[in-house]
């Protein structure tokens, strides 16, 4: 296990430079680097257990493989660069990177009275369908030195698994596609692998486009948004994702993908696109890395669903800490529910009323943890508690984000961000705080006060 190595005697540096010396040399890996155990886990444990699609397999793999893994990565990092509007598994991005973009692109162009329209296109088990020529073939155009590529050869050709269930392991299962579950290198490798989608329609010069920016696609490692002014450009787009998908062998499912419009002239309802000669309809809402838009006049994001995880959350976790003291409770709640509120909530202009719903959900927690009436205030607890009310938690989230923005070496980011700070929403996030203290009590509001800005100067 990864306690092995962390707390192992420091010669272990040694035997690990030698056995990855001799492995880099001969381009050969050991056999049980290969070798993964499935462990099936059940998605939804409402669901058919019976089905097959109910799991999600969860591929163990060895520790010291992972530790390799990792020393290649940090070596050819370079060469492994992969296109700005692909946002998945990337240093200093994430899903809030993505959001934000999507958001920006879709508001500059419903400001000028423009219709966005959006597909978001399902990949169907797309990790797994990857073909290991192409793959490596990929790796040498790419410029990685030849032992990194002979090495994952070897590698790929030893690939096996086999299933846990209930104690018991099946027989080996050859793997011969798609790259290995539970690598550290393995999401890396697919993205290079897809790289020339978003390339080609890079080329093809579809869709939107912010001051010469071209922000016509969002891709999420396997997760693809194709976004465009015009309905003619969005299907050109989708038929070159279907070619280059039919190329790499990756298959999008058309029941599972959506389109969406969002913009001021929604009159009339447009015709279903197509991709791969089967319809994609027209939908109201879709969910992209857990975040559900909505087809309305303006970005409009749907917190119905997070609201439903949210309570379920809490009520789950006092039913089994009755007998914990408050503060237990509290900080039990804040670590485990409060995520689900604020899921890439720096990233969305939400509107203030949507943000005063979300503010009276988070102060009903401190409701039932210290037994208030529903009537009665809590923002005095919250500050002698020595804690800030959500609204203010948004607000430094909100300014943390912007300054990380801001550092961002992504190119698509940079230019988004010129547009933002220039913008009112930044200045309307800086003048929030004093808009948002409605306390009585001058001490309680310094204390929050003193709270905030040292939070942001330890976040930051």
């Amino acid at each position: 296990m990864s306690e092995h190595i962390i707390y192992s005697h420091p010669v272990i540096v040694l035997h690990l430079k030698f056995l990855f010396s001799m492995m880099l040399n001969h381009s050969y890996v050991p056999a049980a680097f290969g070798h993964g155990i499935v462990i099936p886990i059940l998605k939804d444990r409402h669901g058919d257990s019976g089905s097959v699609d109910n799991y999600r397999p969860i591929t163990i793999s060895p520790v010291i493989s992972k530790v390799f893994e990792l020393l290649l990565l940090e070596k050819h990092a370079n060469a492994l660069c992969t296109d700005n509007l692909q946002f998945g598994f990337k240093t200093g991005l994430g899903c809030n990177n993505a959001i934000f973009a999507l958001r920006q692109c879709v508001e500059y162009f419903n400001e000028r009275n423009s219709n966005v329209y959006i597909a978001s296109l399902d990949a169907s088990k797309a990790f797994d369908r990857v073909n290991h020529y192409k793959l490596f073939t990929t790796l040498i155009q790419t410029g990685l030195p030849k032992y990194f590529v002979d090495t994952l050869i070897n590698w790929y050709s030893q690939l096996s698994v086999s299933v846990r269930w209930n104690g018991f392991d099946s027989s080996l299962l050859f793997i011969k596609s798609g790259v290995r579950q539970g690598g550290i290198l393995s999401p890396i490798l697919f993205n290079v692998y897809v790289n020339c989608m978003l390339i080609k329609l890079r080329k093809l010069d579809l869709g939107c486009h912010i001051e010469g920016i071209f922000i016509g696609c969002i891709m999420y490692a396997d997760d693809l948004l194709l976004i465009s002014a015009s309905i003619i450009d969005l299907q050109l787009m989708l038929d070159s994702c279907n070619d280059t998908g039919a190329h790499l062998g990756i298959n999008f499912n058309s029941k599972k993908s959506n389109c969406l419009l969002i913009g001021p002239n929604r009159s009339v309802k447009p015709e279903p696109l197509c991709i791969n000669n089967a319809p994609i309809f027209w939908s109201d809402k879709i969910k992209y890395l857990g975040v559900t838009i909505m087809s309305c006049k303006r970005f409009t994001v749907d917190f119905s669903d997070a609201r439903r995880k949210f309570f379920a959350s809490v009520n789950s976790i006092l039913s089994k800490c009755s007998l914990a003291c408050d503060m237990v409770k509290l900080d039990l709640l804040e670590k485990h529910c409060l995520p689900i509120l604020l899921y890439v909530i720096e990233s969305l202009n939400i509107k203030n009323l949507q943000l005063k719903e979300l503010n009276s959900w988070w102060n009903s927690v401190y409701r039932k943890i210290f037994a208030f009436n529903k009537w009665e205030s809590v923002k005095e607890l919250i500050s002698l508690s020595g804690r800030l009310d959500l609204l203010h938690i948004v607000n430094m989230r909100q300014l943390i984000f912007t300054k990380r923005q801001l550092l961002c070496t992504n190119d698509v980011i940079s230019a988004l961000m010129i547009r933002y700070v220039r913008g009112p929403e930044l200045f309307k996030i800086q003048n929030s705080f004093s808009n948002n203290i409605h306390y009585s009590d001058a001490k309680i509001k310094a204390l929050t006060f003193i709270s905030f800005k040292a939070s942001c100067v330890l976040a930051s």
